[in-house]
């Protein structure tokens, strides 16, 4: 009876319950809800009517999203976690419904909302613009425009969206917005971008080149500008490609640094693509002025400053003076001590791939005359460094110049052999990978003979001597001539060698005052000559009145007459003059020579008589 008691006791509270939680379904009601950011799994708070604190209950958001981990706070305020990541936010609202208890739902109430998207930087990356911020909204709930422009876009979770920029849009206003609310809106400036160059190895002259890319147009009417290194240079219209995607420009000729191209237009400048200039290259290099040691190098990428070129020879860099410097040429006057050689060229950097070859034109312009036996000369002239100088086919004997000056004038000592015929001198350059060069024949004659002395001093008419003549630059005897006095009377060569002859002399017979001493005496070595008439004398006996000269004066047998002493003059020397006058000086000198000779023929007769006694 108990039981039967409890069980209804039971139905009958189940039912009431029942019956109270219907009554109070349908009093429930939702008046507010608080906001999340989109994609992020928090607490939200609902205010209302009539809440039930149960475990059995429903909160659902959208109307698919279950709002869990529900806490009771009031009749009118609990709270749940919701997990937004995969709601849909809209501008308007999403749906909230309640139940409590197993009760029906309440009606749908639009008062769950997510924040503005907060967008905190717009970037270009790119060909890209890249928002980030947090809680932004998928791209399919809102509307992203350049101007008025619709823009691409793709999330990359709830804190960045990557859009794509058209090639043909134009910098201008950015909005992020959704049903006519702007949640972002700033002016965006859109940044060229290069993307490549159709030769990043360019020429040192002025080269047309593309360059491709994006946004070139995306400033509207705004001038564009080209920066090679450090100038800008303006570009027509008509050279940017209608989707401003191509450029076409003439690079600057010359060397420019740095080597980077880029954009500029207004104040925004694109990245940079580098470039670099081709090789030089030299197709010849030559003396084009000898007179002034003046280099001409033809070739091309040589630039137009001299500041980035290096000149050298043999690997030792000259220290040169620029003359003009060009794409295709270069002129310099070169340091007088230049030697031929393998030219090293460098331009900014950069050498030529082949070896070049500089070979230098020598001439010469003095050869000293060599002497009959042979011996050094002395040649004379400019670039005869490294030369060979050559006697006809042959090669002479040449010491390497004292000096290292090779312009305007070295000068190199060579071994000439004995000889008479006039010699033909050039010199020769050989380089190799260059064509041989040589100069002008320069003619050269021995040096002609000259007399030392000759013995002995006097002669007789009509008789024989021997006579010694002793020199320079005689020669066999059968080259040699020995004429004496007026007639050039011969004198029969008993031998000869360079340095001293020994002819026979026979006077002709006569009177001696008809004949002036010194007489000529004419050595011919070949076609060589030498005129001596200062110490050769036919003997002339003074007249016995004129002997004594009064003993005033000396005979002469230079002249056959009295050479007085001072302040005595007269044919014998018999008149005395008181004072200086030219004339005793003229007696002075024939005094001293007439004692001169005296004395020679003195000695000579005494060597003579020992001679004589002791055979």
């Amino acid at each position: 009876m108990k039981i039967t008691n409890f069980v209804i006791v039971s139905i009958v509270f189940v039912l009431l319950h029942v019956h109270c939680n219907n009554v109070e379904a349908s009093s429930i009601t939702i008046t507010d809800c608080t906001t999340l950011a989109f994609g992020a799994t928090d607490s939200i708070t609902l205010t209302g009517n009539n809440f039930i604190d149960t475990q059995t209950y429903s909160i659902m958001i959208g109307q698919t999203v279950q709002c869990t981990d529900m806490e009771f706070f009031s009749t009118s305020k609990i709270s749940c976690t919701l997990d937004t990541s995969t709601l849909t936010p809209n501008a308007g609202g999403l749906s909230i419904t309640v139940s409590f208890n197993g009760s029906p739902a309440t009606m749908p109430v639009l008062l769950f909302k997510f924040k503005n998207p907060e967008i905190t930087t717009a970037e270009q990356d790119g060909t890209s613009i890249v928002f980030t911020g947090t809680g932004i909204w998928p791209v399919s709930t809102i509307a992203i425009k350049l101007n008025d422009d619709p823009l691409t876009c793709v999330n990359a979770g709830y804190t960045s969206i990557n859009c794509q920029l058209d090639p043909a849009f134009s910098s201008g206003t950015l909005t992020v917005s959704d049903m006519g609310f702007n949640f972002y809106s700033a002016s965006f400036t859109i940044t060229p971008i290069l993307t490549f160059l159709s030769y990043i190895l360019i020429p040192t002259e002025s080269m047309a080149i593309s360059i491709s890319g994006n946004y070139f147009k995306s400033f509207g009417s705004n001038p564009v500008y080209v920066v090679q290194g450090g100038v800008s240079t303006i570009i027509p219209s008509a050279n940017i490609s209608n989707d401003g995607t191509q450029i076409l420009f003439s690079t600057i000729g010359g060397i420019q640094e740095p080597k980077f191209i880029s954009v500029e237009v207004v104040d925004v400048t694109s990245n940079k693509l580098p470039y670099t200039y081709q090789r030089p290259y030299v197709s010849s290099a030559v003396i084009s002025d000898p007179e002034t040691n003046k280099l001409s190098i033809t070739g091309n990428n040589f630039g137009n400053n001299q500041s980035y070129i290096t000149i050298g020879i043999g690997g030792n860099n000259l220290n040169v003076q620029f003359i003009s410097v060009n794409h295709s040429s270069l002129e310099i006057t070169l340091p007088n001590t230049i030697k031929k050689g393998s030219i090293t060229l460098t331009v900014d950097g950069q050498s030529p791939t082949d070896d070049v070859f500089l070979n230098l034109p020598p001439s010469i312009t003095t050869v000293t005359k060599p002497m009959t036996r042979g011996g050094n000369i002395t040649v004379s002239g400019q670039y005869l460094w490294g030369t060979d100088i050559m006697v006809d086919t042959d090669a002479l004997t040449c010491d390497n110049p004292t000096s290292e000056v090779n312009f305007p004038l070295v000068s190199v000592i060579c071994q000439v052999n004995a000889g008479l015929d006039p010699i033909s001198i050039k010199a020769i350059s050989v380089l190799a990978g260059t064509t041989t060069l040589e100069s002008s024949i320069y003619k050269v004659y021995y040096q002609p003979p000259t007399i030392s002395n000759i013995q002995p001093k006097f002669y007789n008419l009509g008789e024989s001597v021997n006579v010694t003549i002793t020199g320079e630059n005689f020669y066999q005897s059968n080259y040699v001539l020995v004429n004496i006095g007026i007639n050039s009377d011969p004198c029969t060569i008993i031998e000869s060698d360079y340095t001293q002859i020994i002819c026979t002399f026979t006077a002709p017979a006569g009177n001696t005052s008809s004949i002036e001493n010194p007489v000529p005496v004419r050595v011919s070595v070949s076609d060589l000559y030498v005129y001596d008439n200062k110490t050769f004398n036919v003997y002339k006996e003074c007249p016995e009145e004129y002997q004594q000269c009064s003993n005033h004066g000396i005979c002469s047998n230079i002249t056959g007459k009295c050479a007085c002493f001072p302040l005595y003059s007269g044919d014998k020397c018999e008149n005395f003059q008181d004072g200086d006058s030219s004339e005793s000086s003229e007696s002075n000198d024939e005094v001293s020579k007439a004692t001169s000779v005296t004395s020679s023929l003195s000695l000579i007769a005494i060597v003579s008589i020992i001679l004589y006694l002791l055979i």
